[in-house]
């Protein structure tokens, strides 16, 4: 037979199964919910609109180290014969829709072009590589929209950088680093 234990023997049993019990029950939680909460939190950090949102270019703007979404420029003739002068415009979808925003001068119009306006032009086939800024939904992480429909970071929406984005699961990500389509 085992001698009886004293309450001092039973209480630090106690509190070393307690304590044994809690540990497993943090470790369990792990590493990646830390990180996706740290990450969302890096989106909503985003206060202030970069000051580039759109570029022409084979490949993105390096700063800001932002994320962006390949777009392409099409030129458009108002003549039949494909002849100067040319209009440039650049489609994007939103909320499911494609609009078409006018390019001048390097510059994407914030304003969507009138459909009509686009059935009367005729494309001359070429066209031109583009960026335009994403945006990400702060609470989520995931993406909601790009720039022009996004102008500034909002409760609704924010930029993000790469790293932020690199620390996110990309269950949900589309991103230029092979996270989706």
């Amino acid at each position: 037979m085992r001698p009886p234990q004293s309450n001092d023997a039973t209480e630090k049993r106690r509190q070393l199964l307690k304590g044994a019990l809690g540990a497993s029950t943090v470790l369990s939680l792990g590493y990646s919910g830390s990180v996706a909460a740290a990450s969302i939190t890096c989106i909503a950090k985003r206060s202030s609109s970069p000051d580039v949102q759109f570029a022409i270019g084979a490949s993105p703007p390096a700063e800001p180290a932002l994320e962006w979404k390949s777009v392409t420029v099409f030129e458009y003739s108002k003549k039949e014969n494909k002849t100067p002068p040319f209009q440039y415009y650049c489609p994007i979808e939103v909320d499911g829709e494609t609009n078409y925003y006018k390019v001048t001068s390097g510059d994407l119009s914030e304003t969507a072009t009138d459909t009509s306006d686009i059935n009367a032009l005729y494309p001359t086939g070429n066209s031109s590589p583009a960026w335009v800024l994403r945006y990400f939904d702060p609470a989520t992480g995931e993406e909601i929209g790009t720039y022009p429909a996004y102008l500034s970071p909002s409760p609704e929406g924010a930029p993000a950088s790469l790293t932020c984005l690199e620390s996110v699961s990309a269950a949900n990500l589309n991103s230029r680093g092979g996270f989706g389509g």
